[in-house]
């Protein structure tokens, strides 16, 4: 038995099918997009779904290519992405390899990881990190950016640069403030009108922003005492080395914003200097940068972009 779901997801429409033991977790990762009402859908998502499509190559053994698409397996989950003849929609397969987390080896990595993860929260991250936001690489006119967005006034300013760079902590500044709207935390989703489109995965605050404010109390709300001490003890140690994730509508009481027009772009960037620095960047030089920066903060999946080039070559 399969659920389905339309959702608006990065200004297109996803059909959304998971089998029954996922529809639950799928439908608490999405419940902040709205509900797409056109005929018909971009996206043709299948959660746990398989396709019999004929491999042309594969190199290397995690890679697979097909006549009009690409697998790439990330471990956690199996992910296709394809188009049919005569169709100009988009469709994508992903089968989940997940362990279980009440069993003797999910405790011990929930004990080595930064997250000490729920299943909600493991099945969240691996749904948009590794499957609906690679998919905005097959989608026409949108594009991702390594960035922090908030909106504000109906407009939107986005901060970009490096991980640990401060998008974060810009994002979480603001949080207690009225004016401000969530959008998105770490990957941002534009399109060529220059409209950002809400990335409603799950912001992760760590350790260091915990330092003297109430985020700490917030992010351990309702979790359990081992939980609690996972935190405790790797914050004392590393505060970069401990993270947990919280709801964006929690961690913004409600603000969300989901497709505000982008005003400013904001680049963080670290220098040897004694007081911060504010001036105009070059234009090529800041989208070069941007390129550069997101080849590599997402090297997870750029890997497979470039497998795919060499066994396109390859394939004569």
């Amino acid at each position: 038995m399969t659920i389905n779901f339309r959702k608006r997801i990065f200004g297109k429409a996803f059909d959304i099918y998971a089998s029954e033991a996922f529809a639950g977790l799928v439908g608490e990762s999405l419940n902040l997009y709205d509900d797409a009402d056109c005929e018909s859908a971009d996206v043709e998502l299948h959660i746990s779904g398989t396709d019999n499509i004929g491999v042309l190559s594969n190199n290397p053994k995690i890679y697979r290519k097909f006549a009009n698409g690409f697998q790439a397996n990330f471990g956690t989950c199996l992910v296709s992405w394809f188009r049919k003849e005569h169709s100009n929609k988009l469709f994508v397969r992903a089968e989940f390899n997940l362990f279980k987390l009440n069993s003797l080896l999910g405790f011990v990595k929930r004990l080595r990881s930064m997250e000490y993860p729920n299943e909600l929260e493991r099945f969240e991250q691996i749904l948009y990190e590794l499957i609906i936001v690679p998919t905005v690489y097959m989608l026409p006119d949108t594009a991702l950016m390594h960035a922090a967005t908030l909106a504000s006034g109906g407009g939107a300013v986005t901060f970009t640069g490096t991980g640990g760079v401060g998008k974060s902590s810009a994002i979480l500044s603001a949080a207690h403030n009225q004016e401000f709207s969530f959008v998105s935390d770490d990957i941002s989703v534009i399109n060529n009108k220059g409209r950002m489109f809400a990335n409603f995965a799950w912001p992760k605050i760590y350790g260091y922003n915990c330092a003297g404010n109430q985020f700490k109390k917030l992010l351990l709300k309702d979790r359990s005492w081992i939980d609690r001490v996972h935190f405790t003890t790797k914050n004392a140690r590393n505060p970069s080395s401990v993270r947990r994730k919280i709801r964006p509508e929690v961690l913004f009481n409600g603000r969300v914003a989901k497709e505000p027009l982008l005003k400013m772009v904001v680049l963080l960037f670290r220098e040897d200097v004694d007081s911060i620095k504010v001036g105009e960047l070059n234009r090529q030089a800041g989208l070069d940068m941007f390129l550069e920066v997101m080849m590599a903060e997402y090297q997870v999946f750029h890997k497979f972009i470039n497998w795919e080039k060499y066994n396109s070559l390859g394939n004569i």
